[in-house]
């Protein structure tokens, strides 16, 4: 696949340096111009970057590669130019026929890619992509008439893709200038420089540099100044300083945010050179130097990990792993350098919560150009460059889903990807703007732990092990204090001690999400056996746990305490006992067969409760309250339906629009036994059990189809042995019986207790509708998402969960 992969590579660099510069544009040559400041190049770039992605994720990968072999034979061709010649039109070494070649091709690249450009700002998806299909074709029929032919192309100059490409190993050595010191550092010892500086000849180790005093309990923050990358030997000089004494000091650095190179991630768990990872730290410096120049003032300085942390002294590591979000919010802004799009900045685990952390965030592209303007740059550009001059990336984040929606609805792959919480643009690194969004007043979202467990089991790691430490570091929200080594709290190292830990945490912060998390029985021992705590889900690994409920909207009325034996002390209001589960088919979950179904249980509980065996007794009132049960909406889709449909949910609002809706409800359940299908679809029309609350917007989504996904989901992880159940709960109080609709672990059977955690709503769950199913001792053996009161009853109840 490499080598197909090459060859088509070559194919097209081929195609685009011989002959753009001689196709001909359909007419018209393009669209009419778009509004000011679209076409700015540094716009530009980022959009043809996220084009490329669209189109290859959606199978144009011809198409994605044509646009990036453009991009790429520009860049190498005017990098060629510029050695040659100050300009354009000057050549020094008196091939003036191979500068003109040159210069005209890159005049046809710059043309290509405008054009395309134009298409997108006007929201032309098809035209675009014909656009680029015609381009495509007419490339190869030239390439066929120059194979067959011949023609006047024979004379032009090919790019050669090999002298004007990167070397792939840099050896070279590099100064390193520290307080007085200078220290020369051969090819072969740069990374035990950096990364073991305890070494007697790279001793990297001083007093601060600010105030002049040593570092006891905590390590130095080690900035790099790159001083020149002129050959044969590279310049920086290295800073440490105390936490305190940068933020004192105003002291402006940029820590830089990137995705680890695997020659990095292969030196640093070898613990040894080589050749390629020493390489990759030159190739950071060339490029960190270069991109600089034109975006910050002379002397900048960079936090950069690869530099910054001494990789091969693993307690030094660890400290700064934990202080890691003070760095970067204790800084201006940072540099996100997306080398590629394509593996997916903002699914790496420690990148996603560095930018979670600050302030704001710059953007550096896999060419080495960084999106941002000096001030008095900004003061003279257009208001599309000032609007990007210093948080260009936290705003391309957050205007994507409306880029996506207006240039690829095409790309409805790419667009999905991009919105999975896993992913690109959602997650730990969703943003709150703060007043008058001013973005240095920017705050990560607060995230309940069983939402920040579901998005990290999503993020690529070396160490699964960091995920818990990631989890333990944002139960501490905004980490704006430095705090010296004693206060450094330490994870314990095995897998159930750190959940228990991480889980204990965050009930003591008032989060009832741990005891919420419900296993994933396929993972084999992903249900807490005897001898665990019953709510210590993921004690085994993240990916035995699931939580499905979304963010919290609503906290609950009495937080959690600490029993004095271990246990769990928690205030909840007892809903009841399960006298009977009702299995519905997980097929018929969706359907209007399941509706009919569904009837017949709530005929059942009407008649056990009024005594009656046959007949029906199921009133108009008690049918409505019992399908919104057992088929729900979740509060966002409840808020989304009222809004866009104007549905109506309980039995009194349905009467408010129909007045007459009691007397046809009444109706169809006293025809019920003669046509239980027909029935069954007009009571799913009159409540709209069928109905498509989000239009066109995407798939439909209905009460059934959602009641479906619910089904399918607890199938596929294993949780439905015999189908969906459907429980029949009596009140201790008042004895009425209700059906809920539970998600009960293999542990949870008939005679196990229902309890409410008043209050406590969910954007996945119904309002005022959580809680738990607890068996014998105090365990945990299901939960509940869609159970709002049924009753009048207050059974408030202190219970000791183990």
């Amino acid at each position: 696949m490499a080598t197909d992969f090459a060859e088509a590579d070559q194919y097209l660099q081929r195609l685009v340096s011989r002959y753009l510069k001689r196709v001909r544009y359909p007419d018209p040559t393009r669209p009419s111009p778009g509004p000011v400041g679209q076409k700015n190049e540094r716009t530009r770039s980022i959009r043809l970057e996220v084009v490329m992605v669209a189109l290859e994720l959606d199978h144009e990968v011809i198409l994605a590669r044509l646009l990036q072999t453009a991009v790429s034979v520009r860049k190498q061709l005017e990098l060629q130019i510029v050695g040659d010649g100050e300009d354009y039109g000057e050549s020094t070494d008196g091939d003036e026929d191979g500068d003109e070649n040159s210069v005209r091709t890159v005049e046809a690249i710059n043309k290509f890619l405008e054009l395309v450009a134009d298409y997108l700002n006007h929201g032309e998806t098809k035209e675009a992509i014909s656009f680029l299909q015609n381009i495509f074709e007419q490339l190869m029929q030239r390439e066929q008439d120059h194979a067959e032919n011949g023609s006047e192309d024979d004379t032009d100059d090919e790019v050669d893709m090999d002298d004007c490409s990167e070397t792939s190993v840099h050896e070279s050595d590099i100064t390193v200038l520290i307080g007085d010191s200078t220290l020369s550092v051969a090819f072969t010892d740069i990374l035990s420089c950096f990364w073991n500086p305890t070494v007697p000849d790279f001793q990297l180790d001083t007093p601060c540099h600010h105030c002049g005093n040593v570092f006891t309990d905590e390590p130095p923050i080690r900035t790099i100044n790159i001083i020149s990358n002129d050959p044969p030997t590279l310049q920086m000089r290295v800073f440490n300083r105390h936490f305190h004494c940068i933020e004192t000091g105003n002291i402006f650095f940029v820590p830089v945010s990137h995705v680890w190179d695997d020659s990095i991630r292969k030196a640093n768990a070898d613990r040894a050179h080589n050749d390629a990872a020493a390489s990759q730290l030159i190739r950071t410096l060339e490029t960190l130097f270069s991109a600089a120049e034109y975006a910050y003032e002379a002397g900048v300085e960079f936090w950069h990990d690869y530099f910054s942390v001494a990789q091969w002294q693993n307690h030094v590591k660890q400290q700064l792993l934990r202080r890691l979000p003070a760095i970067y919010h204790v800084a201006d802004e940072i540099l996100v350098h997306m080398a590629d799009l394509r593996p997916n900045y903002m699914s790496r685990l420690w990148v996603t919560l560095e930018y979670a952390q600050c302030r704001a965030a710059c953007v550096m592209d896999k060419q080495g150009q960084i999106y941002r303007l000096r001030g008095y740059d900004a003061e003279t550009s257009n208001t599309c460059v000032v609007g990007l001059a210093r948080d260009t990336f936290s705003r391309i984040v957050e205007n994507a889903h409306i880029h996506v929606a207006a240039l690829f609805p095409f790309a409805s792959s790419f667009a999905k990807s991009l919105s999975r919480p896993g992913k690109f643009l959602g997650g730990i690194a969703a943003r709150e703007n703060g007043a008058n969004d001013d973005r240095s007043m920017s705050q990560p979202r607060r995230l309940c732990l069983g939402q920040a467990v579901e998005l990290v089991i999503l993020k690529g790691c070396q160490f699964p092990h960091d995920r818990l430490i990631v989890l333990d570091i944002l139960l501490d929200g905004q980490q704006t204090r430095w705090v010296a080594d004693e206060a450094v709290p330490t994870l314990p190292t095995g897998e159930a001690e750190a959940c228990s830990h991480i889980w204990r945490k965050a009930l003591g912060q008032g989060d009832y999400s741990p005891l919420l998390l419900q296993p994933r029985e396929r993972v084999p021992e992903s249900n807490p056996g005897p001898g665990l705590a019953s709510w210590l889900v993921a004690h085994s690994g993240l990916e035995g746990f699931e939580w499905r409920c979304g963010n919290q909207l609503e906290a609950p009325r009495y937080p959690p305490a600490f029993g004095e034996n271990g246990g769990i002390r928690v205030q909840l209001q007892l809903m009841g006992k399960i006298e009977a589960i009702h299995d519905m088919d997980v097929e018929m979950a969706g359907g209007v067969d399941g509706v009919d179904w569904a009837i017949g249980v709530l005929e059942d509980i009407a008649r056990a409760a009024q005594g009656n065996t046959v007949g029906t007794a199921l009133a108009p009132r008690a049918l409505v309250d019992g399908l919104n049960r057992i088929f729900p909406f979740h509060e966002n889709h409840e808020r989304i339906a009222r809004h866009t449909v104007n549905m109506a949910f309980t039995f009194e609002e349905k009467q408010a629009q129909d007045p007459r809706f009691e007397h046809r409800i009444q109706d169809c359940l006293a025809r019920y036994r003669d046509d239980r299908a027909g029935v069954a679809q007009e009571i799913s029309d009159a409540l709209g059990l069928e109905t498509n609350v989000v239009g066109g917007l995407s798939r439909a989504v209905t009460r059934l189809t959602l009641s479906r996904y619910i089904a399918h989901h607890r199938k596929s992880r294993g949780a439905s042995i015999f189908g969906e159940p459907v429980c029949r709960v009596r009140c201790s109080g008042c004895g009425r019986v209700t059906p809920f609709r539970l998600d009960l672990r293999d542990t949870g059977e008939a005679g196990h207790l229902v309890y409410r955690i008043p209050g406590l709503t969910y954007t996945g769950t119904m309002r005022d509708g959580v809680g738990l199913v607890l068996g014998p001792k105090g365990r945990i053996t299901g939960r509940m998402r869609y159970g709002p009161p049924a009753c009048g009853c207050n059974l408030l109840e202190e219970v000791e969960l183990f």
